[in-house]
């Protein structure tokens, strides 16, 4: 594919463009850096010599080449960075009538951090106050305007291709309508077109999810729901009313407890409280009395076990037989 500066060049000069730059060393040759030289003294810029663009003509060298044969010719370097510079001062003098212009027509400073370089070399001041004043306040559209828009969110258009054109990743799609901060500066002012909007991109996102996953609306649960079913409540007579003494054991007895030790310790405090030897307002205060036998009947892999026990799981040696070290 030709490249740019190919469109415009004729055949000879391609070749001898060719010829000059074929089997060339690095840096220029001397014919090149002569007639490098004889262009700068006429007065040309390096931009003119080295970019190659259309209304300069085609380009005798690279920059990269020329910044090659300065590293290459110190000497040859000093001269032509000379004329070059100023080749340049000479080319911007009397440019831009704004030049000399210390503040903006509002009366902004255009200096400091109050602007920003911008256009081709960031030849150009743009004034970052009048730039905030017009983000934060744009114009407002016209109620043709507002009207395309609704008609554009109806039909089930995005946000992003009403106001930059871009749908999918694709610029260029479609024509803008407004664009987006003088969108949001109206949605600002009224609320109801701004429901308006939420409603509408909420309503073509829905549609387009089931555009591309059909069978959305209709997937079958993996799990369908049981109806819930309520066990008998424990009350001591089932579906009757509850007795003084099991609510006062259940009440003092800790949920936390294995269900199988709960249910021992409160087995032995209900048959102590019918033999008399526990008062229904003790239980609260006296039920560790009635774990620790649980434990000690029962014992578990974090409770300590009995030295009456057996040591080993077949023979008779006891446990307290084979404590070498004092107790106290």
């Amino acid at each position: 594919m030709p490249s740019r500066v190919q469109k415009y060049r004729s055949h000879e000069e391609r070749s001898a463009a060719r010829l000059k730059w074929l089997n060339a060393p690095p840096g220029m040759t001397p014919e090149l850096a002569n007639e490098f030289m004889l262009r700068l003294r006429a007065g040309d810029t390096l931009r003119k010599i080295t970019s190659g663009e259309k209304k300069f003509g085609p380009a005798l060298v690279t920059h990269q080449r020329y910044k090659k044969h300065c590293q290459l010719q110190p000497e040859w370097a000093v001269q032509a960075k000379r004329l070059a510079e100023a080749n340049a001062l000479a080319a911007n003098e009397g440019k831009g009538h704004r030049r000399d212009q210390t503040h903006c027509k509002y009366g902004h400073p255009l200096s400091g951090s109050n602007i920003r370089f911008e256009g081709p070399g960031a030849r150009f001041r743009r004034c970052l106050a009048c730039q905030k004043r017009q983000e934060a306040a744009p114009p407002l559209p016209s109620a043709e305007t507002i009207e395309a828009v609704k008609e554009a969110l109806n039909s089930g258009k995005t946000i992003t291709l009403i106001c930059h054109g871009v749908f999918g990743g694709k610029s260029g799609v479609a024509e803008a309508i407004l664009p987006f901060r003088n969108l949001k500066h109206y949605r600002s002012l009224n609320p109801d077109f701004d429901q308006f909007v939420r409603e509408a991109t909420t309503k073509s996102r829905v549609q387009a999810h089931l555009r591309r996953y059909p069978n959305a609306g209709r997937r079958h649960k993996l799990i369908a729901p049981r109806p819930l079913m309520r066990g008998p409540t424990l009350t001591g007579i089932i579906a009757g009313p509850s007795h003084e003494i099991f609510t006062a054991v259940d009440q003092a007895v800790p949920r936390n407890l294995d269900f199988e030790t709960r249910k021992e310790v409160m087995s032995n405090m209900m048959l102590a409280m019918l033999e008399g030897t526990l008062a229904i307002e003790d239980a609260t205060r006296r039920y560790r009395e009635f774990l620790r036998i649980t434990n000690r009947m029962f014992p578990t892999k974090y409770a300590p076990p009995s030295l009456d026990a057996p040591a080993y799981r077949e023979g008779k040696t006891r446990l307290v037989e084979t404590i070498s070290a004092g107790l106290w």
